[in-house]
């Protein structure tokens, strides 16, 4: 059964001690060297500022949610807020979603004049040490499931490959249903990890058997073979809340009920402070269009034909695995030396290899599957970002669990808001964002094959303008 959501009030802890706005921005800017080098921060960076002072001053809640939208300097506003906190005697951390974003906040801490730097955390090491702190701040708090599905500490994961003999043996568990995902009952579960502990060498099977109740166990069919995912119902391993507050940064609304279900949060203790009056999906700086492609090969054809000739950084976002690689062989027949390729689930040491070798070169291209590339992640130099198809996932442990069909249109249009927020991060650095295919309820203007090629070639004569410093 799932545990009932808990109520968290002010009650239960102090705050920090501010001051009012106005002193508070001054204390801020003195300790900011990105201020210091601008003379001043960005509209967007001083409301925002101003929900994180109202939020802490004015809610009883200990969780407080805080919209920004991509571009809007938002990095640099946590990094400034948790140095502050930790000037104050309040233990804080930033917490990111993956590494790479994890490694931005490294780099961003340089940017603040402080001897207390907040120590920064992936969710997974977050969870191992929240004890530690008082307040957290949690960036991209939108992936926050994602980064909790993939941390042992709550869900435990086991891939059976499709070249294995328990890949047969198990499918017929999915393949009764006709669905390609699915939870198991106790006694089914039970069934499925004693032949998986007869067929394979799986660590930690045994402590799972032994408590069986204190897990869900589910079931998917993937591309490369079937994850078997244990979730934990143990409400303090779920729970996110340090010993003051928990405060969630996003540039889209947060799914409340993925609060619940993950993070035992309930909703109605929580305060969102989201209103942005400067500027929301659209960068000014960036051409947002779409190219109603008919076919699979008229994508493919007019992508290789458009950066023909133009050595300017550009990003591939696809959907899924086998795309990926599709994509890349197509490409690569062009473009061979500047296609870099990181598909899904490859491991973190071959994701940076191979990144860092795109992130190397004058004008590569990235062809990626990785949803690390979706969101979160500033990319030096990136002008272009292309998204051939619309990115339907895969579904979560939560829609399985509640057998509801998942919001697919909101999912599909928080992720190519994020996607194409990947470019137009340097204000005076012209960028073109393109789908190509006619997005639903999104501001991308249709064009025809040639006019997009034409939108990407007018980016040349500025392409040695690159500034590598992203605000």
């Amino acid at each position: 059964m799932q545990p009932s959501a808990k109520n968290y009030s002010i009650s239960d802890a102090s705050t920090v001690n501010l001051p009012n706005f106005d002193d508070w921005i001054i204390s801020l800017q003195k300790i900011s060297k990105t201020y210091r080098k601008y003379g001043s921060f960005l509209p967007t960076q001083i409301e925002l500022l101003k929900n994180v002072h109202d939020g802490l001053l004015s809610s009883n809640s200990r969780v407080l949610e805080f919209a920004a939208p991509p571009a809007s300097g938002k990095t640099h506003v946590i990094a400034l807020c948790a140095s502050y906190f930790e000037a104050q005697g309040i233990a804080s951390c930033v917490v990111a979603p993956n590494r790479e974003l994890a490694s931005d906040f490294v780099r961003e801490s340089h940017n603040i004049e402080s001897r207390l730097i907040p120590e920064v955390l992936t969710i997974g090491n977050y969870v191992r040490k929240i004890k530690q702190f008082g307040f957290a701040l949690i960036d991209e708090a939108h992936n926050l499931r994602s980064g909790l599905e993939l941390c042992p500490e709550i869900v435990k994961t086991i891939h059976i490959a499709r070249e294995s003999s328990l890949y047969k043996i198990l499918l017929h568990r999915i393949e009764q249903t006709g669905l390609i995902a699915k939870e198991l009952n106790t006694e089914s579960a039970h069934d499925t990890l004693t032949t998986l502990r007869k067929y394979g060498d799986f660590s930690g099977l045994a402590k799972i058997l032994g408590t069986l109740t204190e897990w869900r166990t589910f079931l998917f069919q993937t591309e490369q073979g079937l994850d078997i995912k244990f979730l934990s119902t143990n409400p303090q391993r779920r729970d996110l809340i340090p010993k003051k507050r928990l405060l969630l940064f996003s540039a889209t609304p947060l799914d409340e009920k993925e609060l619940q279900f993950y993070c035992n949060i309930n909703p109605a203790s929580t305060r969102v402070f989201s209103k942005i009056t400067h500027s929301n999906e659209h960068m000014t700086n960036v051409d947002y269009l779409f190219v109603d492609c008919a076919t699979e090969l008229e994508k493919t054809r007019l992508v290789s034909s458009a950066l023909t000739g133009l050595k300017i950084t550009t990003l591939l976002l696809l959907n899924n695995n086998k795309e990926c690689l599709k994509w890349s062989r197509v490409l690569s027949h062009q473009h061979e030396r500047r296609v870099i390729t990181i598909r899904s689930h490859v491991s973190y040491s071959t994701r940076v290899q191979q990144y860092q070798k795109f992130a190397g070169s004058k004008n590569g291209i990235l062809v990626t599957s990785s949803s690390v590339f979706w969101e979160g992640i500033n990319i030096s130099g990136l002008r272009i970002v292309i998204i051939p198809n619309p990115p339907y996932p895969q579904p979560t442990l939560l829609e399985v669990a509640s057998g509801v069909h998942p919001p697919y249109e909101a999912v599909v249009r928080r992720r190519l808001t994020q996607g194409a927020g990947r470019v137009g991060r340097e204000p005076n650095l012209p960028c073109v964002s393109v789908l190509l295919f006619k997005p639903r309820g999104m501001a991308f203007d249709g064009v025809t094959g040639e006019a997009m090629t034409q939108a990407l070639q007018n980016l040349l004569p500025s392409a040695k303008e690159i500034v590598k410093y992203v605000r």
